[in-house]
């Protein structure tokens, strides 16, 4: 298993406004959201609003809930599942990553996890 968390409560960005917008041929689209935690969770309420010249523009909203869990919590919860779990504190984007599975992982797979991380 590979799992890469998105946020950790240590690094959620608490308040932050987030809009983001893309542009392809003929479409614009452009969502807004606060980074707003409710205990362990980070609730995003997402506007959305997306353009086009046979449409015109449209408003929706979405809401996502994503449970925060520190990276321990994660790692316990696999190491409870019964898997041998190989930490990355950097990951594929700054964030860590795990590789987990049910049989023990040997010090050269440890190192080509690492390396394979490190590029």
């Amino acid at each position: 298993m590979f799992l890469e968390p998105w946020l950790t409560p240590a690094v959620y960005r608490k308040n932050e406004v987030v809009h983001n917008f893309r542009r392809t041929p003929g479409r614009a689209i452009s969502w807004i959201y606060v980074m707003r935690p409710r205990g362990s969770v980070a609730v995003w309420e997402i506007h959305w609003l997306v353009g086009t010249a046979a449409d015109g523009v449209r408003h929706f909203v979405e809401t996502e809930e994503l449970s925060l869990f520190s990276t321990g919590e994660a790692i316990g919860a696999m190491r409870d599942a019964g898997l041998d779990v190989v930490h990355d504190t950097r990951g594929l984007h700054g964030y860590g990553a795990m590789v987990a599975r049910a049989e023990r992982w040997s010090a050269d797979e440890i190192a080509a996890i690492h390396a394979a991380l490190a590029n």
